[in-house]
């Protein structure tokens, strides 16, 4: 029998073509295990940014006031080139039910409003100013009453029967005066007058008014008065996106009365600061409500476009407070915590409600209402 032979070349190229394929196993499995992980979660850090970009750009657009805007955010990543299945995704949603705002203050004086419609206003002690003014003149009844009394009020009546004019018709527990102001008025002018002129009888009233007493308006009328105390409430919402990354940290990025907030488990940390400041003499707080519209969240990782409207913007002025507490109730006090003790050294939290203590600061109230739609 012929023996066996062992071709050496036959070998050779066996055992070279096992160790290339070894070898592009281990560099495709390096790959997968390293770099694709590496480079996706840079990509989903990436659009983090993004989406914190989109959320600052909503937050400026809501404090300057605009009345219509669109902001435009990325709910995914789109995922790698020629990798799309390993996108990120993430979901918009609005609550507007969680969240307040309440300040109160006492002590203060020189406080300044505008009113419009039925406004009534507490604990007042005197009243320096007491303007009635209308921007376009139409026919009605205008009324301010001292603690809701009929007995004691000033009615101004703007008359359009043939004889047009506008009286001051003052009762004085139930004595009844009455003044012609004006004749001949046109519909659409603008006018104003001093509710406070001694002609009138009202500033004589709420001199001997007892302290302190309440006024009640049906009309546009501004005011600069002292009072004991004052405050105001107000829910506060939230916006919402949070993420549902593959390789990267999930995280959240809130929008919450003007601030934009990232979250991280239990921690969150204001990135976009909202609008209060205190530069030492003035206290300005913007107090922003956030309304839904028809839907509530969206999920994916394509794009959303998000409109948003503020409306019902109102301004209260406070000459000179002694005591100011702002309380926010959020789920991110952490958050407000941080932000308010760069405002004040007297800051406490409890679960989460933060509240914060100011003195003797001329102190600025700007209230709006924010509509958000997505889609």
């Amino acid at each position: 029998m012929k023996p066996m032979s062992v071709n050496n070349d036959a070998v050779s190229t066996v055992v070279s073509a096992i160790l290339i394929l070894a070898v592009i196993t281990t560099f495709i499995t390096a790959i997968n295990a390293y770099y694709i992980p590496s480079l996706a979660a840079e990509h989903e850090i990436k659009h983090m940014q993004e989406v914190h970009s989109s959320f600052t750009e909503l937050a400026a657009k809501t404090g300057s006031d605009c009345s219509n805007a669109k902001v435009f955010i990325p709910l995914g990543d789109g995922g790698l080139p020629l990798m799309s299945s390993l996108s990120s995704s993430g979901t918009l949603t609005i609550e507007p039910e969680y969240g307040w705002v309440n300040v109160s203050l006492t002590g203060i004086h020189d406080a300044e409003k505008v009113v419009n419609g039925h406004t009534t206003i507490i604990n007042i002690t005197t009243v320096s100013d007491l303007i009635f003014t209308m921007k376009y003149m139409e026919a009605g009844n205008y009324t301010v009453k001292i603690n809701n009394d009929n007995n004691n009020k000033t009615s101004i009546y703007i008359r359009s029967s043939n004889n047009k004019k506008v009286v001051v018709e003052t009762t004085d527990n139930g004595s009844l005066s009455s003044h012609d102001v004006f004749k001949d008025w046109v519909m659409g002018d603008y006018f104003s007058m001093d509710v406070l002129n001694p002609a009138y009888g009202f500033s004589n009233m709420l001199d001997n008014a007892p302290q302190p007493f309440s006024l009640t308006f049906e009309g546009p009328y501004y005011i600069k008065y002292d009072c004991t105390e004052d405050y105001m409430n107000m829910s506060t919402g939230y916006f919402k996106y949070r993420a549902s990354n593959n390789f990267w940290i999930d995280q959240e990025l809130v929008y919450e009365n003007g601030a934009v907030i990232l979250k991280q488990g239990p921690d969150s940390i204001i990135r976009s600061l909202p609008f209060m400041t205190d530069d030492g003499t003035e206290l300005d707080l913007c107090i922003f409500d956030i309304i839904g519209g028809k839907k509530k969240s969206v999920s994916g990782n394509g794009a959303s476009t998000v409109n948003i409207k503020v409306e019902n913007s109102s301004e209260y002025r406070y000459g000179n407070v002694q005591n100011t507490t702002v309380t926010i109730t959020s789920k991110s006090p952490q958050a407000w915590e941080t932000h308010l003790l760069g405002m004040t050294n007297i800051v406490s939290r409890n679960n989460n409600t933060v509240i914060a203590w100011i003195n003797n600061k001329e102190v600025i109230i700007t209230t709006s209402n924010i509509k958000i739609d997505i889609p």
